[in-house]
């Protein structure tokens, strides 16, 4: 053992996706878990069998590469400030943020 606490805001955000007493079990007892109890707590999205992984990411990958790449980093700002936001907070934000996708998405189209 090290002695070294979760770090990269672990402490921070592992409380908030499995809940107080999981994170601590987790941080201080070290148990393994597996993907599909990873899932059922919420820390992955999806699970797939060895055999599927390759041709799965690589059809993840693809489709994301195909898509509005600038929503997604506005998606991702929204969902990241959605935790110490109020609701009306959240609101203006994701107002800003549809604006300012609209305006690229206007600029993008006039080329």
């Amino acid at each position: 053992m090290l002695g070294l606490i979760p770090d990269s805001g672990g402490t921070w955000h592992l409380p908030r996706l499995v809940g107080m007493a999981r994170a601590k079990g987790m941080a201080m007892l070290m148990p393994k878990v597996s993907a599909e109890q990873a899932k059922e707590w919420g820390l992955i999205w999806e699970v797939v069998d060895d055999d599927e992984l390759m041709s799965t990411v690589m059809g993840l990958a693809t489709h994301l590469a195909t898509q509005p790449t600038r929503g997604f980093a506005f998606t991702k700002q929204a969902f990241a400030a959605s935790m110490t936001h109020s609701l009306d907070d959240q609101l203006e934000l994701e107002k800003s943020l549809m604006r300012t996708a609209g305006f690229y998405r206007r600029l993008c189209r006039g080329r």
